[in-house]
């Protein structure tokens, strides 16, 4: 039976804060997963790093996991001063916001992966 928490971990879903949205969503998916069927090793294949420290300490198993790095990037600092698709203009203005949401993102991100 497939997971009812997938659509968690879609962009889609967190028109605001789309990372830390896909952070939860990830942590939940692997939360449902592991209670559902606790594997022995867990394979985790969303891209995404959050939900395998949650997996490890729910089920106790090994974990693999195909991780997508860096997380926030220079580029997207960078681009903190100019509108974007992903960056509009009230986020320009609150751009010191989005600097400390972004590298408190990664932080987390690297202590997952």
């Amino acid at each position: 039976q497939p997971v009812c928490t997938r659509r968690l971990t879609n962009a889609k879903t967190w028109p605001v804060a789309t990372m830390a949205g896909q952070a939860l969503g990830a942590m939940i998916l692997a939360m449902e997963s592991v209670l559902r069927t606790p594997p022995d090793v867990l394979v985790d294949t969303t891209g995404l790093a959050f939900g395998v420290p949650l997996a490890k300490l729910l089920a106790g198993c090994a974990a693999a996991a195909y991780v997508h790095y860096p997380a926030v990037s220079q580029d997207m600092l960078d681009a903190l001063d100019r509108p974007a698709f992903n960056n509009s203009k009230r986020w320009v203005r609150l751009r010191r916001v989005k600097a400390v949401y972004y590298r408190l993102l990664g932080k987390v991100y690297g202590w997952c992966g």
